[in-house]
């Protein structure tokens, strides 16, 4: 390397030097010639990752608020430029209006910024370092694993979900088999604590209960008359065939007999 001969070169000189004249020559030679110690130069050291983003998220955001004061600035001139020109009350106003536009703008903006900035506050926890044969606190995930896992727990303290049991079994149903409720999920249990046959059991005669109820619905709905389109079915009648009609009912009440059986 060309500095390292050099370097050895320089060194060779104020030996010869030292030996010739002293210290005394070689400090006033160094002096001269204005020779000094080479800095040792350090290796820079690689940034981390998060120490990066960090520097780019500064300068980001500087770069960010120059703009915005770019921004205002042209606000500035812009309104400074429309009073120049205002004409009438109308355009007075409405300069007016755009002043106090620009205002709430900035006031809007600014009210964000602070409660972005207090959100972040208030929701970043410092990273905490676990000193050796410190155990670590259980998260909110974990507790909530473990109050899932413990069959025992009341339900208040359980997390709502939507397989929970909600309404209470029905003991009989119209149609459905009458069986004792005690083998039925009780109130409030989750489906994957109760064994599966007895879940398998309880879906089966839901079935069965629901295909009971749609055959009746079926059959009460054959049994409904067919609507007559609001057409008239009885004939107009006049006051003769209304008296006859009546007299016909009368001689069948008095002799106990049906109408039909009369006619």
């Amino acid at each position: 390397d060309e500095n390292a001969n050099l370097k050895k070169q320089v060194q060779v000189i104020l030996a010869k030097l030292q030996e010739l004249g002293g210290k005394e020559a070689v400090a006033e030679v160094a002096e001269r010639i204005k020779l000094t110690v080479p800095v040792v130069r350090k290796r820079k050291k690689k940034k981390k990752a998060f120490e990066r983003l960090y520097e780019d998220a500064q300068r980001r955001i500087i770069e960010l608020r120059m703009k915005e004061q770019k921004m205002r600035e042209q606000e500035q001139l812009e309104l400074m430029e429309a009073a120049k020109k205002v004409k009438d009350r109308k355009n007075a106003h409405q300069v007016e209006m755009l002043g106090h536009l620009q205002k709430a703008a900035e006031a809007t903006r600014a009210r964000f910024h602070d409660a972005l900035a207090n959100y972040h506050d208030r929701n970043m926890s410092p990273r905490q370092s676990l000193q050796d044969g410190q155990e670590q606190e259980p998260s909110a995930e974990a507790e909530l694993v473990d109050v899932d896992a413990d069959a025992e727990a009341p339900a208040a303290a359980r997390p709502f979900s939507p397989s929970l049991l909600g309404t209470p079994p029905v003991a009989f149903s119209p149609g459905g088999s009458n069986s004792p409720t005690a083998d039925l999920p009780q109130e409030g249990r989750w489906i994957w604590d109760e064994d599966p046959e007895l879940v398998a059991n309880r879906l089966s005669q839901l079935k069965e209960e629901n295909k009971v109820l749609r055959e009746e619905i079926q059959r009460l709905r054959a049994q409904l008359p067919e609507p007559s389109l609001g057409l008239q079915t009885r004939p107009i009648m006049g006051r003769q065939s209304r008296d006859l009609t009546h007299a016909h009912f009368a001689v069948a009440r008095e002799a106990g007999q049906p109408a039909a059986a009369v006619a």
